[in-house]
């Protein structure tokens, strides 16, 4: 079955509350490695999908690996990396909570995580509006009939916009003019 092309709208304050969210997931991202370069030096996170799966036990056994090499297994290791960093890890794992809100929150247009970054999949013309086929006739019948009630107020007193969505449903008023509601007309 072939997709609708025909755009009839834009989604914008979806596409923004989408946009802040990303926005947000990205500082949550950045607060993380924020934390790993105080805790274990910059640049040491070489697998960042590892890293924000897990970012406790992550940077907790990197910490292990290159800082504490003289204690034995049964050592608490969390508590180590504690009092060595003064990194709460409870800070870390309100922030990855956060970040994994975020993630959730963005569903079909959450970012792809990769080993060394995160790359973007929110698109806006995944906001587009998409007329409905089988209302295409009214839709352009409509278009006419604004336009045309458009040009005739240029030519005479037509009483105002509100006595053309009067006269026909799926208008709405766009200011002082008047617009074709295309929630009636959508996908």
């Amino acid at each position: 079955m072939k997709k609708n092309t025909t755009i009839i709208g834009f989604n914008q304050s979806e596409f923004d509350r989408f946009k802040q969210i990303e926005t947000d997931l990205f500082n949550f991202k950045d607060d993380l490695l924020e934390l790993s370069d105080h805790a274990v030096g910059a640049d040491k996170i070489t697998d960042l999908k590892k890293y924000l799966q897990d970012p406790i036990n992550f940077l907790v056994d990197l910490y292990r690996t290159l800082y504490i090499t003289n204690k034995p297994d049964t050592a608490d290791f969390k508590g180590i990396f504690q009092t060595e960093t003064r990194i709460p890890l409870s800070k870390v794992k309100e922030i990855k909570d956060l970040f994994d809100a975020r993630m959730k929150a963005l569903g079909r247009h959450a970012p792809i995580i990769n080993g060394k970054e995160i790359i973007s999949t929110l698109k806006k013309d995944s906001f587009n509006i998409y007329l409905d086929e089988t209302k295409r006739e009214h839709y352009e019948t409509l278009n006419l009939y604004v336009d045309s009630y458009k040009k005739l107020a240029t030519l005479t007193n037509v009483g105002g916009s509100i006595h053309c969505i009067r006269a026909v449903g799926s208008l709405q008023m766009d200011g002082i003019g008047v617009k074709i509601n295309i929630n009636d007309f959508k996908e």
